[in-house]
């Protein structure tokens, strides 16, 4: 199984679309895919889960690994795909409390890990972090836990100039390990005719790692309002065009 986390410090910027429709295109590549939803606000839940209720979330888990993972995975409409969802704080949701406090816990350092090893045991093929945006001490477990971290930045300038603090605080997180590994970077809602993106497109040409721009589509947002993929909507061709040489690349 592999792991990945979409990561970003910041909000906004379109990792929650990015995950669900990296989600689905694996799903259509055959693969069973396990997405978990680490962000409070709870995004992705409210898109893939359908309204269904939910008994169990992701804090349940990290508070007592116990209960078992698959007494918090949720079939999506989609064949193949699931999630561990995370429920709204205004719906009773736990998240945000083990963030502040359960996270910091020693007897939580390897919780992550766990996870990742039970979903493997699920039978996933991939396992994908939507992550909140800050760089907490409970992300740092999740990105620890992953195989590979893909940030998700805007074409912006402030976007790219934080770029450089992700990556030194990553390798001092990493250390000597070589996971995860980060050589690749999405930049999200991307305007060709938008003068100030093209004018950073040079920056972005002579960056060592691999470079995905996602163009701005319609069909994320309209799929978050329905609570359906952006692919059962319709994705542009040149967004499905970078989707389809993201997959490549992770699946190398």
């Amino acid at each position: 199984m592999k792991t990945i986390c979409i990561y970003n410090n910041k909000g906004g910027v379109g990792k929650t679309s990015v995950t669900g429709a990296l989600a689905v295109e694996l799903v259509i590549k055959g693969k069973k895919v396990l997405m978990v939803d680490t962000d409070s606000q709870g995004n992705l839940s409210t898109q893939f889960m359908n309204k269904a209720p939910i008994e169990n979330e992701l804090a349940d888990y990290l508070n007592d690994y116990s209960i078992g993972l698959n007494s918090c995975v949720y079939k999506t409409r989609y064949d193949n795909l699931y999630i561990i969802p995370s429920k709204e704080m205004i719906a009773g949701g736990k998240l945000n409390d083990w963030f502040t406090n359960g996270a910091v816990k020693t007897e939580n350092s390897d919780i992550a890990k766990y996870l990742v090893e039970d979903a493997e045991k699920l039978g996933f093929d991939y396992l994908i972090f939507d992550t909140a945006p800050a760089f907490s001490e409970a992300n740092k477990k999740f990105i620890l836990a992953s195989d590979e971290v893909i940030p998700v930045l805007q074409v912006a300038k402030s976007s790219m100039d934080g770029l450089l603090n992700y990556h030194v605080s990553l390798q001092k997180l990493k250390g000597r390990n070589t996971k995860p590994l980060s050589n690749k970077i999405i930049f999200n809602q991307f305007e060709k005719s938008k003068a100030v993106q093209k004018a950073l497109l040079p920056t972005i040409e002579e960056m060592e790692n691999k470079k995905y721009l996602i163009p701005v589509d319609q069909a994320f947002r309209k799929a978050e309002l329905g609570g359906i993929a952006a692919q059962e909507i319709g994705i542009k061709p040149e967004t499905q065009e970078v989707f389809n040489q993201i997959l490549a690349d992770i699946e190398g």
